[in-house]
């Protein structure tokens, strides 16, 4: 048994080539080397891969590491330590192993994983799972694992399949968007990625949305690059001038929402039900078999954004999250570090000693 963990930003084809001999359900966007080098560029940590491999099966398992002396509450005297966290949107371990085989192996790779983390200086592990590929199965014995947010899922079909899942609100709101003539498009030029940001962050700023999700241009660019043929920009105009719009990533089997955003003083024409309605009948055209719309913009229940994709699909898949302490010294003085620079946000955040002060 061999547990490698590879610098995507230096070995990001060989990442991509384990991936690539994983079942294709399973080789989804949200795992390769160009959506983890995504969040490396946007300062989130430095994009990883633990490769561990048996007579048995293998397990691929995606992170970003960040520095522990990065904090300002804690300082250069945690130099050398860090910690781990699954990109933004879901992650967690895959396990390539016959059925009977599965738990074993990653019981196994969970045991090298932590010996790797205690001696390179890993003080904690975070992961938010993969709800269409359930990858919180089995972790419960080796970290602390909790049931967090529902998401929505559609399954592709057809476009009368599409119309006939979703509730009578949605469907109306999807007619009234095609009476008022508004057109939908798979964009690709420099204009419609610019409308696009200008229309993302008009929409962040009307919800009060936090500093982190307030992206630039910079990631934009980024997405567009990095994932290539692996992303689409979506959109809907009104007389030729946009009015909804957003990022979409895709694999071999799933699409997945990204961001997206719309005009407000658009809004009673609908815009936003027709671009999810086109951006089914755009992925079931790839050939693919479900989108992922997401949950909410909150944490820990339901808001508007989570009814307005409900709208689309009754079915629904529950993301899950883990927390382990793997240094558990260090991370209790980062704690109590932490707790004597102020009151933060949120009192269950893990790991404590990131949450943000109160402001």
């Amino acid at each position: 048994m061999t547990l490698r963990v590879l610098a995507l930003d230096e070995s990001g084809a060989e990442w991509d080539e384990a991936l690539g001999q994983l079942p294709s359900r399973q080789r989804d966007v949200y795992f390769t080397s160009a959506y983890y080098l995504l969040w490396q560029h946007n300062g989130d940590g430095r994009a990883c891969g633990a490769v561990y491999e048996t007579t048995d099966g293998r397990v691929l398992y995606p992170f970003l590491r960040r520095p522990l002396s990065e904090l300002p509450w804690l300082g250069e005297e945690f130099a050398g330590l860090d910690d781990i966290v699954s990109a933004y949107g879901y992650g967690g371990p895959l396990v390539a192993a016959p059925a009977e085989r599965r738990a074993q192996v990653l019981a196994a790779f969970r045991t090298a994983f932590a010996d790797w983390c205690a001696q390179d200086g890993v003080a904690s592990e975070f992961v938010r799972c993969h709800p269409l590929l359930h990858t919180e199965e089995g972790l419960a014995d080796t970290m602390d694992m909790v049931a967090a947010n529902e998401t929505v899922v559609c399954r592709l079909g057809t476009p009368d399949e599409h119309l006939a899942a979703m509730n009578s609100a949605t469907r109306r709101n999807v007619r009234k968007a095609q009476r008022a003539g508004l057109q939908f498009a798979v964009e690709g030029g420099d204009e419609a990625y610019a409308a696009f940001l200008d229309l993302y962050l008009q929409t962040m700023r009307r919800r009060d949305a936090a500093a982190f999700y307030l992206f630039d241009e910079h990631h934009v660019a980024d997405f567009r690059e990095l994932l290539g043929d692996r992303q689409a920009l979506l959109m809907v105009r009104h007389e030729g001038r946009p009015v909804a719009a957003a990022l979409f990533m895709f694999s071999d089997c799933f699409a997945h929402y990204h961001l997206g955003g719309s005009d407000a003083e658009a809004q009673a024409l609908r815009p936003n039900n027709l671009l999810f309605f086109e951006a089914m009948n755009w992925a079931a055209g790839l050939g693919l078999t479900e989108l992922h719309l997401g949950g909410g913009y909150r944490a820990g229940g339901e808001d508007e954004l989570l009814r307005f994709k409900a709208g689309f699909s009754p079915l629904r898949a529950r993301f899950h999250y883990g927390r382990a302490v793997h240094l558990r010294e260090p991370y209790e003085l980062a704690q109590t570090r932490r707790a004597a620079a102020g009151p933060g946000a949120d009192s269950g955040f893990f790991p404590a000693y990131r949450a943000a002060l109160t402001t």
